[in-house]
């Protein structure tokens, strides 16, 4: 971050800084909402929530080395002041004028899925060309996208932003502070249904992304989506368009064959068929649907100057993130694919396709997928049928909404109260399996609440014995 005076901070917030008139020409050079982080040379901007008054904790931020604090309360503390009128709004538009001061080229994404693949993919193909600041890992809402705009620096050549959305309204909100030069929206899927209704608001609420596409900027589409129309209609003359589609040759990147190979982990190669030429690809990481991912992940990168070699470089070299398709050895030799950072029928859906194409047994481990809304039982129910059909041998499942997906799979399914009954159950099946263990692949996943990563720690091996490959989804 670009060093600031608590002045400009408060000119930038609408705000005003207490205390003697010297306070005013105090420098900060990083910002916190977290009283339990190191502070040197940081603001501390104290955000509340349902559960939590960070103004509770400004004794602690001057203990960590904060050498200012902003607050929509005023309190007795040593530490200077910026007072404002709410801190979260503060803290987006402290984030906007710093993101106002940086002229580089600056990637949004979202979608319902695999936008933190996207993301990484990106990420990794843009290094090849310079410094590249991304988002880590779950920092992509109304708190996150400021923190991650927060960590530019002079250094950084290019921008990769992911933003998440559980109701309408959220993506217009930060998108705005990231005025993007590339919006790039995945894909449109059964995620966050609460807070947003239908697939139709599930649409327009990523959509909003494209509203604050830069006046010269690209959009980044599906081009099989049923809302392609409906978006390309937000966009000005001076816009330009790119689609993806891993099997539609009227997208601007294509894949022309694909295989996948299985005894590599599920990775895959393909031929990329670009606008500029074609270039065999070799993914680093499982799955047929990061084909799809990849290609709209060089229309992005190409579109702020990445040649067709950075992307089969970076597309090749992905670094891996814990809890997301992660391919992992378990005990006596077991495969574990760790898919347990969260859930939505999509992302569920291609995690199991990825399990049903491994040799030798199949079991689903799944907790509940959250915020679903009206059609919560519907999709459960709907998950065990797959499950069936894709001729998984096994699926046990803890949580509420778990039980339709028991029913719906039928006969070779158990619901368990806890996920400590479920585990001793998993590993009784493992340690008793007719089969070999190293013949058997386990796929764990559920929604962030479900806490899922529990029992991937059970399962796996001690850490100094494993091994992984792991990718976001």
């Amino acid at each position: 971050m670009i060093p600031m005076s608590l002045q400009q901070a408060a000119i930038n917030t609408g705000g005003l800084v207490l205390g003697n008139s010297g306070n005013q020409q105090i420098i900060f050079s990083a910002i916190t909402t977290d009283s339990r982080e190191a502070m040197p040379e940081s603001l501390f901007i104290a955000l509340k929530g349902d559960n939590f008054n960070a103004h509770d904790f400004i004794d602690k931020a001057l203990t960590q080395g904060a050498v200012a604090c902003m607050l929509d309360e005023v309190r007795e503390t040593p530490l200077p002041i910026i007072k404002v009128d709410n801190t979260l709004t503060a803290l987006g538009q402290l984030a906007g004028s710093v993101r106002a001061q940086f002229d580089l080229p600056c990637i949004g994404i979202t979608g319902s899925c695999g936008k933190t693949t996207v993301k990484e993919m990106i990420a990794s193909i843009l290094s090849n060309k310079g410094q590249v600041m991304a988002t880590k890992g779950n920092f992509n809402n109304a708190i996150g996208v400021p923190l991650t705009l927060f960590r530019l620096t002079p250094e950084d050549q290019f921008a990769v932003i992911e933003m998440g959305a559980s109701k309408a309204g959220d993506i217009d909100e930060i998108a705005q502070l990231v005025n993007p030069d590339v919006a790039l929206i995945t894909n449109v899927a059964a995620a966050h249904l609460q807070g947003m209704g239908t697939l139709e608001g599930v649409a327009k609420v990523k959509g909003e992304l494209l509203d604050h596409l830069q006046a010269g900027g690209t959009a980044v589409l599906e081009q099989h989506s049923p809302w392609l129309v409906q978006w390309k209609s937000k966009l000005k003359s001076q816009q330009k368009l790119r689609t993806f589609s891993s099997t539609n040759a009227a997208a601007d990147y294509y894949a022309a064959e694909s295989q996948c190979l299985q005894q590599d982990d599920g990775k895959c190669t393909f031929v990329a068929i670009t606008p500029v030429g074609d270039i065999d690809i070799q993914l680093s990481i499982p799955g047929k649907h990061n084909v799809e991912n990849a290609l709209a992940a060089m229309a992005a990168a190409m579109a702020v100057g990445a040649s067709l070699a950075d992307c089969q470089k970076g597309l090749a070299e992905i670094s891996a993130v814990q809890g997301r398709l992660e391919i992992l050895t378990g005990i006596q030799g077991c495969r574990i694919i760790n898919d347990s950072y969260n859930a939505n029928p999509q992302s569920l859906l291609v995690a199991m396709q990825l399990l049903s194409e491994f040799a030798g047994t199949k079991i689903l481990v799944l907790g509940d997928m959250a915020e679903l809304g009206d059609g919560a039982i519907t999709a459960h129910s709907d998950a065990g049928k797959q499950a069936k059909a894709l001729g998984l041998d096994g699926l046990y499942a803890t949580g509420k909404l778990s039980h339709y997906c028991v029913a719906g799979f039928g006969k070779g399914a158990e619901h368990f109260h806890t996920k400590s009954e479920l585990a001793t159950a998993v590993l009784a099946k493992i340690k008793n399996s007719k089969v070999d263990a190293d013949e058997c692949t386990i796929l764990v996943k559920g929604s962030r609440s479900a806490a899922m990563e529990e029992i991937v720690k059970i399962l796996k091996q001690p850490a100094e014995l494993n091994k992984a490959s792991s990718i976001c989804y």
